[in-house]
């Protein structure tokens, strides 16, 4: 059993601009990907920063609620 491939039938299809492309999209996700991270860590230490303060505020002045406001009726 002999199988013949005529190559010149198939047309070659040039995978390198598409591969470019591809790793030039994964490479903008990954710099977006970074940016959000050190955004939410900026964010995640400000809102630390935030609790302490109201912990600390709190705990100088038991008699006020628990959110930090006071409310008058």
């Amino acid at each position: 059993m002999r199988i013949t491939l005529n190559l010149a039938t198939r047309p070659f299809a040039d995978l390198g601009p598409a591969i470019k492309r591809l790793r030039i999209a994964m490479a903008v996700l990954a710099v977006i990907a970074i940016g959000l991270g050190l955004g939410l860590r900026a964010f995640h230490q400000k809102a630390d920063e935030a609790r302490a303060r109201d912990i600390r505020s709190t705990a100088r002045s038991p008699a006020s609620p628990r959110n930090g406001r006071i409310t008058r009726r």
